[in-house]
């Protein structure tokens, strides 16, 4: 029974728990902060009882008491703060406890337990026999004077099994707070494991019987384990329901719609599709729909590629893209699977099937480039008809090898219709090397190149509200000059300028818009400062946002909104103080204040005088200038 309770019960539940681990960190593709903790709670939970075999047969004293000692610190330093972690218990009302003090206080438990656990040791007994190997257990009298190490040791093992449990306890209580959803279910079964394993080491404990806390052990195992699986099914259903939005933005992206390559590197990663796939191929067929063709190339497409290295994509009714790994097969590999599947969808639709193929782009980050040259490539093997399968290789020749600089272009046409003139010049110059390398360096094609991003520049510039006289004066100017450029310098300058003057006009535009703005709020202002106002109220009269009427008042004013209402009304302030005998709570009523101690307050921080004492000393300096004036005239 001694075999069960300490080599083979710690042991399955352990490795068993481990592999729950490794779903969490190389299967499940989350990187939620949650995921993590749960990741490295069961890895570390693994490891404790893995380690209950490993100290029962690492021989004799000291071993076996320094192996506990490490475990007991694995409990305390790694699977208590990732527990509490994972039920976020890290806050106590207004407190919060970091991840270093739970840390600290595993380490402080564990040293205690370490400590007296080595002075309780008298030595070890062997416990039993398995093979050729003996287990050994530690020999440790019960309250044994002066340090009582076996009861110091037990109080250890009480208050982390306590902090377990209650923390298990605690995200129960929670989730069952936030209904049944699924995830919450998976949540429930995680902390009901553990409470059980909590509770177990607990009695285990005050009873000394080591048995029923590695029998709980398996039992909270097998729970966690549920959790788990019930994790596989939530996440493999969230991925089916998923899948399509990904495969949207993934051709939003393609397309030049819009998207980031970051974005589109992250849809790959989410659908678990390798970053490596760098090529596109393009299927279409006039009386088929891009679901009859997936159908009959699936198969086709299973046994050419692995899963991860290739991914469909229906383009249209009746267009299908395929992106996948060059690298993973040979070329007259590839063109023999496109050929084969041209040739079933032709036997089983009567009808002709169109493949566009490209050329490797590198990595997935640049796929556009080969979704744009799959996409000729198909309108060619349209065009020719028949079942052809079309490089474009054969249909034009091969670049320098770089790919076309779409994120560079895009970073430019951003630039210019933020009005960024200083932006837009370093992002010209970085999209010009790279046309650069993409045509060769060839002044003809980059000339032809640059006619187009022009283009680009100017419809970036009206679109952002540039001045339409304005821009065509420049652009007429710029085009001018272009002709006659022959040589690379010339032409860097030339785009640079270009589109540092379009950002420069969206700026000019944006800065007309933003104080014609400002001047109406202030208009306002000035009208209805003697009333309670709120910067929602002014934003509604002008039309824009609170946020951005805020933005617009600090950038055109130097002043927040609040600070230019206060001084528009202490202005108004100090001429009634000064032309009119009002009291001050009458003077604080006119100008807006609703309390004349505030009111007092704020004059004085903004004068360094009271409200009276400011109209004190103006009364003086008036009689003063009186006197002199009438003695002058004497």
């Amino acid at each position: 029974m001694a075999i069960f309770t300490n080599i083979v019960f710690p042991m399955l539940a352990g490795v068993f728990l481990l592999q729950c681990a490794i779903y969490f960190f190389g299967i499940r593709g989350e990187t939620s902060h949650n995921s993590r903790y749960c990741g490295y709670f069961l890895l570390s939970f693994a490891l404790f009882l893995i380690g209950r075999p490993v100290q029962l047969l690492s021989g004799e004293y000291p071993w076996p008491v320094l192996i506990s000692a490490l475990r007991m610190a694995l409990l305390g330093m790694v699977c208590v703060p990732m527990l509490l972690l994972t039920a976020d218990l890290q806050r106590f009302g207004r407190y919060r406890v970091s991840l270093r003090a739970m840390v600290v206080m595993g380490l402080v438990l564990g040293v205690i337990y370490a400590v007296f656990r080595l002075l309780g040791t008298t030595g070890t007994y062997p416990l039993f026999k398995l093979a050729s190997l003996t287990a050994y257990s530690s020999t440790m009298p019960l309250l044994e004077p002066p340090w009582f190490g076996r009861e110091v040791s037990l109080a250890v093992q009480v208050v982390l099994g306590l902090v377990l449990f209650a923390a298990s306890l605690h995200g129960c209580i929670r989730t069952m707070r936030h209904g049944a959803s699924p995830l919450d279910w998976r949540k429930l079964l995680l902390f009901l494991g553990v409470m059980a394993f909590g509770a177990s080491f607990v009695v285990g404990s005050f009873v000394k019987q080591w048995a029923v806390f590695y029998v709980g052990s398996f039992v909270s195992s097998l729970i966690v384990g549920a959790s788990v699986i019930l994790d596989v099914y939530r996440t493999s259903h969230s991925l089916e329901r998923s899948a399509p939005f990904l495969k949207g933005a993934i051709l939003h992206h393609l397309s030049g719609l819009g998207g980031t390559t970051a974005g589109l590197s992250e849809s790959f990663a989410l659908l678990r599709k390798s970053a490596d796939i760098d090529c596109f191929a393009m299927l279409g067929s006039r009386n088929a729909h891009a679901d009859q063709i997936l159908h009959h190339a699936q198969a086709i497409i299973d046994e050419t590629w692995r899963a991860d290295d290739c991914l469909c994509l229906p383009l249209g009714n009746n267009t299908l893209g395929i992106a996948f790994r060059a690298e993973a097969l040979p070329r007259e590999v590839m063109f023999d699977a496109f050929e084969r599947i041209a040739r079933r969808h032709e036997a089983a639709c009567s009808t002709s099937l169109a493949i566009g193929i490209s050329r490797p782009c590198g990595a997935v980050e640049h796929l556009q480039t080969a979704y744009r040259e799959a996409l000729l490539a198909h309108e060619v093997s349209v065009r020719q008809g028949g079942s052809l399968v079309i490089h474009i290789d054969s249909v034009r020749q091969a670049s320098t090898g770089a790919p076309f600089p779409y994120a560079e272009q895009s970073a430019l046409i951003s630039c210019i219709r933020l009005g960024d003139s200083v932006g837009a010049a370093s992002q010209a110059s970085a999209y010009f090397e790279e046309l650069k390398s993409f045509v060769g360096a060839a002044p003809g094609a980059l000339k032809l190149r640059l006619h187009a991003a022009a283009s680009l520049i100017v419809d970036a510039a009206l679109s952002a509200g540039a001045d339409a006289e304005r821009v065509e004066g420049f652009n007429v100017q710029a085009y001018g000059g272009l002709p006659a450029m022959a040589d690379i310098v010339s032409l860097h300058d030339w785009l640079c300028t270009l589109a540092s003057e379009a950002a420069r006009l969206v700026a000019e535009a944006h800065k007309e818009i933003s104080f014609s703005v400002v001047e109406k709020a202030r208009r306002y202002l000035a009208e209805n400062y003697q009333r309670p106002l709120t910067q929602e109220e002014v934003a509604r009269a002008v039309a824009i946002s609170p946020s951005y009427l805020a933005h617009l008042f600090k950038k055109e004013c130097g002043l927040s909104f609040s600070k230019y209402l206060v001084e528009l009304r202490l202005d108004a302030a100090r001429k009634l103080l000064i032309c009119s005998d009002k009291s001050i709570t009458q003077i604080a009523l006119d100008v807006g204040f609703s309390d004349s101690n505030y009111f007092s307050t704020v004059f004085r921080s903004k004068t360094g005088f009271s409200p009276s004492e400011f109209r004190r000393r103006n009364q003086q300096a008036e009689g003063e200038f009186d006197l002199a004036a009438s003695t002058n005239d004497a």
